[in-house]
């Protein structure tokens, strides 16, 4: 499980190894991209929750683990008080904005 900040701190990573970036040290850069993917990557996996019942075994994975804000399309029925209660007040509604 991963969220598309962990995938971009990973492909800075490999990008900055490759020398894409204008850095004099691109061994350096490359680690320190890799030391912040694994910890964003850690804090993930510790937030994940097994569940399981006679029919079905899933792990859920909350909102606040993955989301640092949210946009809403025009014509979205949930509100912003409902998103910044299912992810437990982590997302703030300052941090969610509407399109359209």
């Amino acid at each position: 499980v991963s969220d598309n900040f962990s995938l971009f701190l990973g492909i800075c990573s490999i990008t900055a190894r490759w020398g894409l970036f204008s850095c004099a040290d691109k061994e350096g850069l490359s680690e320190r991209f890799h030391e912040e993917f694994q910890k964003r990557k850690l804090i993930v996996r510790q937030s994940l929750c097994y569940q399981s019942d006679k029919k079905q075994s899933f792990v859920s994975v909350p909102l606040h683990a993955i989301l640092d804000g949210v946009i809403l399309g025009h014509s979205c029925i949930i509100k912003k008080e409902d998103i910044s209660n299912l992810s437990m007040g982590a997302i703030r509604k300052s941090q969610i904005t509407r399109s359209g």
